[in-house]
């Protein structure tokens, strides 16, 4: 995964003015009962998946040790590093629940690893180049439904705005949801990333339990800052051209249209006529 600048005053701004807003909006929430259980009582596993991310690995690992959550493990998946990362883990080995390094065949293959090993309660992903901002308590407030999705909001790294926000059914069409802010309930860990899509597999897991029935519940906080520039910033052309059959068989065959005229649209816009007929991108120079 390419490593991005290091973080600036920009960042803590972001963080700021984010933290600020879920405390407004959590406020009321503290100490909620969840399923027989008090809030603190739920583990939240934090799952970074990393090949050669030693430029911002650390901010990553401090953000998540730095929670106010008592139950947090972190996890780390390593793609055989050769950068300095292997160092870094290995110097806060005592703090990490669990790691291990070797080399994959990709992202996707490392994120199935992490869900067959994870035994929290919940577990979300993060970037090895984004921030977690101090919500896993605020979210743990909410968690009352011990097989439900819980997601939120993230803030883009490059101007601080706010992204994601409630998702319906037809909103999958024209967007994505931030891995960063999804929380996945342990009895969806037995699922798996398809690893034909190397980018936007996240999107189709989240399609394919959208539309099996899997109750997703919306929280109204910003879980990261996240850096819009990474991997998933770039289009997934396998994803792309499976997308209208994943949307069909998950919401029916209107959503696929939709997307396929969309996309069509999208492709002009920003590539001109003759990417809009072939229905994709133009190749990367």
């Amino acid at each position: 995964m390419p490593s991005p600048p290091a973080a600036g005053a920009a960042d803590t701004t972001i963080a700021e003015s984010a933290t600020a807003e879920m405390t407004t909006a959590g406020a009321t929430t503290a100490g909620r009962t969840t399923a027989g259980r008090t809030a603190a009582d739920i583990t939240i596993a934090v799952i970074i998946v990393v090949k050669n991310g030693a430029r911002t690995l650390r901010r990553a690992i401090e953000s998540v040790l730095g929670q106010s959550h008592p139950r947090v493990q972190l996890i780390i998946i390593d793609g055989a590093s050769t950068d300095g990362t292997l160092e870094i883990i290995a110097s806060y080995a005592a703090r990490i629940h669990y790691s291990v390094s070797r080399a994959d065949d990709g992202l996707y293959f490392a994120m199935n690893e992490a869900l067959s090993v994870c035994t929290a309660n919940w577990c979300v992903f993060l970037g090895c180049d984004d921030m977690l901002l101090d919500s896993l308590h605020l979210v743990a407030a909410h968690m009352s439904d011990p097989d439900a999705v819980y997601y939120g909001r993230v803030a883009r790294r490059t101007d601080g705005r706010l992204i994601a926000g409630r998702f319906s059914a037809l909103r999958h069409v024209v967007n994505a949801m931030p891995h960063q802010a999804i929380f996945y309930p342990r009895s969806c860990y037995r699922e798996r990333y398809d690893t034909r899509y190397p980018i936007l597999a996240d999107s189709a897991l989240n399609i394919r339990l959208w539309g099996r029935g899997v109750p997703f519940r919306y929280l109204p906080f910003v879980i990261a800052n996240f850096n819009d520039t990474g991997l998933s910033s770039r289009g997934d052309a396998a994803f792309e051209a499976d997308k209208a059959r994943l949307l069909g068989d998950a919401f029916g065959p209107l959503h696929g249209l939709f997307w396929r005229v969309w996309f069509r649209l999208h492709l002009w816009r920003r590539h001109g006529l003759r990417a809009a007929l072939s229905g994709r991108r133009p190749a990367s120079r």
